[in-house]
């Protein structure tokens, strides 16, 4: 029988199935892109949780039916307990995950981490060649990125015990060749590619100008990507972080097949939430330190997040603190979609979308880039709007 403060799994509504986890603040790399660059800046003053804080986490977690953890950075792989923590997860029925930038992905590396704890990877690609991908992350960045993948694929075999994949990100550099995207990840042989546009957080902001996708260019891509997916054999599953339900409905109407690709939805504080590299806990990235004016717009309207600590509180007594319950019922009540403009007239909201609600919190009068522009446009379920 539970003890009286245990919770029981079957009475759980909600509970947070994937958790992202920042391993460490501490990086190999310097990304022009980084969504944690405010992490590594002078005067930074982060610690990282120690081995047996995120074992204890972990013991928490899986009391909570936790299905997976995936650990971000950073470079997780500068962690050297890392192969350990994911011996644990697996002891407590956690899937583990990483995303590397791949330099710590030696042989041995490669072999470790498909056939011996096991664990799924996906490997950071700024771009499909050297020149793109390079521009964002340092000389000889590719290069170690492709052989960390081949070694990995080589590995894992035929058995498909562990995920391979790859998470891409477009900017301005690399937009031209997305294509080559599909070809690089199909000549790998992975398992999996992850597709997202740029954002301006982190050390993004200050190369914005450089790094930055008009979002009337997001459907164009979006076509060309499609065209280019359907016209060979593609041997991998892709997922597009930017197709909202909008947008996807938009593409099916004019002929697009788009069979296996899932619109992307935000499940944060729902079934999903991030633990900071020093243990403080929010329902996702886009509402944590990363982005500051967020936090500061959230606390200015009683979501105060700020007491949010493992070092201090159980993952329980957070996920269902005041903080995570009331972030809860704005979303679920859906009351931030009135200040969408956006949302307000489209048919998805009220049903299948779930949109975010950090540009709520904002003051931000639409939930999605990309839903901001059909709407501005007339496009999609918004070609009847009044102007």
């Amino acid at each position: 029988r539970p003890m009286d403060n245990e919770v029981v799994m079957d009475e759980l509504l909600y509970y947070p199935e994937l958790v992202r986890l920042d391993a460490t603040w501490r990086c190999n790399l310097r990304c022009k892109h980084c969504q944690t660059g405010m992490f590594r800046e002078p005067g930074s003053h982060y610690s990282d949780l120690s081995t047996e804080e995120l074992e204890e986490l972990f013991k928490q977690l899986s009391r909570l039916g936790t299905k997976q953890i995936g650990f971000l950075g950073g470079e997780p792989l500068l962690r050297h307990d890392l192969v350990s923590l994911a011996w644990t997860l697996h002891s407590l029925g956690i899937r583990p995950s990483i995303t590397s930038n791949g330099w710590l992905i030696n042989d041995r590396m490669a072999y470790v981490l498909t056939q011996e704890v096991p664990v799924d990877v996906a490997v950071s690609l700024d771009g499909p060649d050297r020149s793109s991908h390079d521009n964002i992350r340092g000389k000889g960045s590719f290069e170690r990125a492709v052989k960390a993948l081949q070694q990995l694929v080589k590995y894992r075999g035929r058995s498909r015990t562990v995920l391979i994949g790859i998470s891409a990100v477009v900017h301005r550099h690399c937009q031209a060749g997305v294509n080559g995207f599909l070809d690089l990840a199909n000549k790998l042989d992975v398992d999996y590619m992850v597709m997202a546009i740029v954002h301006p957080v982190g050390t993004a902001k200050q190369y914005w100008d450089e790094l930055s996708v008009d979002q009337k260019q997001v459907l164009p891509l979006t076509r060309t990507i499609l065209k280019h997916f359907q016209s060979g054999e593609f041997r991998f599953a892709l997922r597009l972080n930017f197709l909202t339900p909008a947008m996807r409905d938009m593409l099916s109407s004019e002929g697009w097949s788009l069979k296996g690709i899932a619109p992307y939805y935000d499940r944060a504080g729902l079934y999903e939430c991030y633990v900071q590299c020093d243990g403080r806990v929010f329902p996702s990235q886009k509402l944590s330190e990363m982005v500051p004016e967020a936090l500061a717009s959230a606390a200015h309207l009683g979501l105060d997040f700020s007491d949010n600590s493992i070092r201090n509180k159980s993952m329980q007594s957070i996920w269902f603190g005041p903080s995570f319950e009331a972030y809860r019922q704005l979303v679920l009540s859906k009351v931030h979609i009135a200040n969408y403009q956006s949302c307000q007239r489209c048919p998805f909201s009220q049903s299948s979308c779930f949109p975010t609600a950090v540009p709520f919190l904002e003051g931000t009068p639409h939930a999605q880039d990309i839903c901001a522009y059909l709407y501005s446009a007339g496009l999609g379920p918004f070609h009847s709007k009044v102007a």
